[in-house]
C-alpha cells in the first residue's frame, strides 16, 4: 500500500509542476506581450496619457492613426507626432523683454518636419524733458525644419527667416529714425520640454542687414524743434538676433 501511494506521488507531482509552468508562461506571454509594452514609439501614447489621462490603447483607431502619421526614426529617437502632438504654440522671449521690448510669437507645425512662425516685437518709449528716444518695432516670420520631425519635448531645428520693421532713436546729441530696416538670413535652435503642455526655445540667428536711417539734431535756440542733418545707410553681416523663448503648446489637429 505505501509502495502504491510513493507510485501515485511520483506521478502526480511532475504533472502538478508541468501544469504551473504551463500557467506562468502563458501568463508571462499577456504581460509581454508586444501590445503591453513600452517602446519608444509609444511616447505619443504616453503624451497622449499625459493630456487626456487615459491611455490610448495601442490597437485603437487613434493609436493606429498616431503611429502611423507619426515620423519617427527607427531608431524612435525623436517621437513625432501629427496626430498627437498640439500644432500651435505662443511664446515670447525673454531676452527682448530684459531689453524693454514686449513680444510675442506663434507657431503653427503644418507637417511632420515642417513649421511657420511669426513674432512681433515693440518699444515705445521716449523721454522728452531729456531728449531720449526708444522707439522700435519689428516683424519676423520664419520657416523651420524640424530634423527627426517636430516634438516639443526635445527638437532640433534650422530656420529661414526675414526681419522687417522700424525705430526711432536718441540718446545724444543725434537721433536715428529709420526709414527701412531689412534682414534675411538664416536660423537654429533647439526646444525642450516644461511640462506637458510648456517648453522652452533656444534660438540664434544671423544673415545680413540693411537699413537707412535720418540724422537728426535738436536746438534749443529755435524752440523744442529738430533739424534735419542727413541721411545714411548701413549694412551688416552677423548675428541679428537671439531667443530664449518660454512656449505654451495647445490645440489639437483634426
Amino acid at each position: 500500500m505505501q509502495k502504491r501511494k510513493e507510485k501515485y506521488f511520483i506521478v502526480i507531482v511532475p504533472l502538478f509542476v508541468l501544469v504551473f509552468q504551463v500557467g506562468i508562461c502563458k501568463g508571462a506571454d499577456r504581460v509581454f506581450s508586444s501590445d503591453n509594452i513600452i517602446t519608444p514609439h509609444s511616447d505619443t501614447l504616453l503624451y497622449e496619457y499625459a493630456q487626456t489621462g487615459a491611455m490610448i490603447d495601442s490597437t485603437s483607431e487613434i493609436g493606429i492613426d498616431a503611429l502611423q502619421d507619426s515620423s519617427v526614426s527607427e531608431s524612435g529617437r525623436y517621437p513625432s507626432t501629427r496626430a498627437t502632438y498640439p500644432p500651435w504654440s505662443l511664446e515670447t522671449n525673454a531676452l527682448s523683454w530684459m531689453t524693454l521690448r514686449p513680444n510675442v510669437g506663434i507657431e503653427y507645425v503644418f507637417a511632420p518636419r515642417w513649421s511657420a512662425s511669426l513674432n512681433f516685437d515693440v518699444a515705445w518709449w521716449r523721454q522728452r524733458s531729456k531728449d531720449r528716444f526708444y522707439q522700435i518695432w519689428t516683424l519676423s516670420p520664419e520657416i523651420r525644419y524640424w530634423f527627426g520631425g517636430y516634438s516639443p519635448s526635445r527638437s532640433f531645428y534650422v530656420g529661414v527667416h526675414a526681419i522687417s520693421g522700424s525705430y526711432d532713436l536718441k540718446n545724444g546729441d543725434v537721433g536715428y529714425w529709420n526709414e527701412s530696416l531689412v534682414e534675411a538670413g538664416l536660423s537654429l535652435g533647439y526646444v525642450m520640454r516644461l511640462s506637458p503642455n510648456w517648453s522652452l526655445r533656444f534660438g540664434l540667428g544671423g544673415g545680413y542687414l540693411n537699413t537707412s536711417y535720418k540724422k537728426y539734431i535738436r536746438y534749443n535756440d529755435i524752440g523744442e524743434h529738430y533739424v534735419y542733418d542727413g541721411t545714411d545707410r548701413t549694412t551688416y553681416w552677423g548675428i541679428t538676433k537671439a531667443e530664449v523663448s518660454f512656449r505654451w503648446n495647445f490645440g489639437r489637429r483634426k
